[in-house]
């Protein structure tokens, strides 16, 4: 799959950890010019493991010498401990040691001082390692989970101290505030068991009394001047996740009474309980609006298993008004829990109203653009794909956003794949989006398989993931009878061996159900005629191509046969009616694509005046079908003397040649801003 362009990807978050108050500001400018987000700059280890636990930054940029009693290479370790982020050395050192650095799996490194372009491509590089579709470097390490996010923002700003520990009680994590109190410094207590200190599993120790843990309180702290309480996580936690967060609250002077600090530490448990009430009153809103009470077709087959009880991935099926069609949404929104399920709601009520009244394709994906735009926050996106299967017809389009190769097998086991053409939904509007739909003949027989990233993604004990070929070969040597989702699902367990999945995962089936009758499609001598008069404000719209298409495809049967060479033809001559007749781009501008797409972006936005008018015709002759286009437009046309026919491909560029090589017959009439296509075929017998 082709690398996203740079200018289109979400910035990242970065920490800086540097001692040097230049290294400091030179990195920051740095960052700044480029958009990234700095989340803090950090000029110790101990403080750098902390706020990484916290804020989770997507880059750590380390420098390795620190001042302190750990360097930039102890400090990874334990961050890594945490969680796994793209990780870059800065150093002055030419010699430094390789083995150690190796074993924290960085992206890279950069010698100071910085050599600025150096450090520009190192950081676009791991943006794209971020957001293009591919995992980190190094080894998976278990996230702490949504519920740790969910507490840590509800307890910001209080004055409490925590630990977050997981199912078996190991420390994840502990800020400043716990470190303080227990007397250790928060580097030191990750990857340690609770029972390590005198709190035990969370007990309310008194005075003398041993921890819950066995050990008595000793020097560490004095139990009498601290109150501990713990918030579990409401639904259990997947293993190596946050399973319990304790509180840690500090009461005040030697002989305080500690009826006040349990009074304190109760008010705050209350305060969370009450929020989580709030937030399953939420879970179960998305619920709701996520499962319409559309019956499941019988020939689709799929299943869901989120990271969380709430997960970002969604699967969606909607009948057409008409009967003769069906559209599917298959959506991944970047994130886990409810959060990134509250993401997709934009995208539901859209799909839900407009397939339900057969709009075009193209005009459901620029509403689900337009409303993720306005809806999502900055950094969250959806990557979806989108299909409409029209069985009375044979035909299928898919417009893939984001997710991985949606997958054909048709009936004689071939596989064929259709690649992402689009970013994700709510990283550029609707006017920078250029939305393609692949068409395809399908029949009765063929499987459509549509699937997230989290299937492909995930792991088994050795860190190696399961993997595009892996899934596209036991898609290809399984039989044709029957639902192939079971197996999938099968094969995947066999092949994680219980290792838990880090992320959601979605696998649809779509069986191509047999063709209704299409009797009433084949009515001879029928003909008839479209025109459509497109004006400046119009055109700036939307692409009426997939508009054109869609309407042609429904009138008769014959045209899906030869859609992909009609859809063809129809949009050279729009497009040179458009880019050239209107828009009077230079032909020359078509050996460089982004400086086309700028151009044309530039002009079609200053378009004010002008249109184009499109006539389509279709006759049953004795000899076959034929279909005539003509296209004209108010540009003033191009010269047409001294060009053979007006067929040489110099004539404005406008790729004539193709157009003769698919059409019975094709003509620009004078000035030459009309063009004329014949498109011919045999009947079928």
């Amino acid at each position: 799959m082709s690398m996203a362009p740079s200018n289109t990807l979400p910035r990242p978050a970065v920490l800086i950890v540097e001692d040097d108050e230049i290294s400091q500001k030179i990195v920051k400018r740095l960052l700044e010019n480029m958009g990234h987000e700095c989340v803090a700059i950090v000029g110790d280890g101990e403080q750098a493991v902390e706020i990484a636990g916290q804020k989770r930054p997507d880059i750590v940029l380390m420098d390795i010498n620190l001042q302190g009693e750990i360097d930039g290479i102890e400090t990874a370790e334990r961050i890594q401990k945490i969680y796994s982020p793209v990780l870059i050395y800065m150093t002055a050192q030419s010699d430094v040691d390789l083995s150690r650095i190796y074993k924290t799996s960085p992206f890279g490194y950069l010698l100071k001082p910085l050599v600025l372009d150096q450090a520009k491509v190192l950081l676009d590089l791991a943006r794209h390692r971020i957001f293009d579709g591919a995992a980190p470097p190094g080894p998976h390490k278990p996230d702490v989970g949504q519920f740790y996010s969910h507490v840590l923002q509800f307890i910001d700003g209080l004055d409490v101290g925590h630990l977050c520990l997981n199912e078996k009680g190991m420390i994840l994590g502990a800020d400043s505030k716990a470190s303080r109190i227990l007397k250790a410094k928060s580097g030191d207590l990750i990857g340690k068991s609770i029972d390590a200190t005198p709190f035990g599993l969370g007990s309310r120790d008194r005075p003398g009394e041993p921890g819950a843990g066995g050990r008595p309180p000793e020097a560490l702290y004095d139990s009498s001047r601290v109150q501990v309480t713990r918030i579990p996580a409401p639904a259990g936690a997947l293993p190596g996740e946050c399973s319990v967060v304790v509180l840690l609250k500090e009461i005040g002077e030697p002989g305080a009474s500690h009826s006040d600090g349990d009074s304190q530490l109760d008010s705050v448990k209350s305060a969370y309980d009450a929020a989580l009430q709030k937030y399953h009153l939420a879970e179960t809103i998305v619920q709701k609006m996520r499962h319409r009470f559309v019956e499941k077709p019988d020939y689709v087959n799929f299943f869901i298993q989120s990271k969380e009880a709430m997960g970002g991935d969604i699967f969606l099926f909607s009948q057409g008004t008409a009967g003769k069609a069906a559209y599917f949404l298959l959506g991944d929104c970047a994130g886990h829990g409810l959060h990134a399920a509250l993401g997709l709601l934009p995208i539901i009520e859209t799909f839900y109203v407009m397939s339900g009244q057969d709009k075009p394709l193209a005009h459901i994906i620029g509403a689900l653009l337009e409303n993720t735009q306005q809806s999502l926050p900055t950094r969250m996106f959806i990557a979806a794909a989108l299909v409409k299967l029209d069985y009375a017809r044979g035909l299928v389009e898919i417009w893939n956003a984001g997710l991985p190769d949606v997958v054909i097998r048709n009936h004689l086991g071939e596989l064929i794949r259709i690649e992402s053409s689009g970013l994700p939904l709510g990283v550029v509007s609707r006017s920078q989006y250029d939305i393609q739909i692949e068409s395809r003949s399908v029949e009765h027989g063929d499987k459509i398989f549509l699937y997230t990233d989290g299937v492909i993604e995930a792991m088994d004990a050795s860190k190696e993931m399961y993997g595009q070929e892996r899934l596209e070969n036991f898609l290809q040597s399984t039989g044709v009878c029957g639902s192939l989702v079971e197996g999938v699902k099968s094969e995947m367990q066999k092949f994680c061996k219980g290792i838990p999945h880090h992320d959601d995962m979605t696998f649809v089936e779509i069986c191509v159900p047999e063709r209704p009758s299409l009797e009433a499609c084949h009515l001879p001598g029928v003909a008839w005629k479209m025109s459509f008069d497109l004006s400046a404000q119009a055109l700036k719209a939307t692409d009426y191509r997939p508009l054109f298409m869609d309407m042609m495809l429904k009138t008769h049967v014959d045209f899906v046969a030869r859609k992909e060479e009609i859809f063809l033809v129809l949009s050279e001559l729009y497009s040179n009616a458009l880019n050239h007749g209107l828009l009077r781009l230079d032909p020359d501008l078509r050996n460089d694509p982004e400086q086309f797409f700028l151009a044309w972006r530039d002009r079609l936005d200053k378009l004010d005046t002008g249109w184009i008018k499109i006539d389509l015709t279709f006759r049953r002759e004795d000899e076959g079908n034929r279909l005539d286009i003509e296209m004209e437009d108010s540009g003033p046309g191009f010269e047409l003397s001294g060009k053979k026919d007006a067929g040489d491909e110099s004539a404005g560029g406008r790729g004539i040649l193709l157009l003769r090589s698919l059409c019975k017959e094709i003509r620009y009439e004078p000035p030459g801003n009309k063009a004329v296509a014949v498109f011919a075929w045999p009947r079928p017998e």
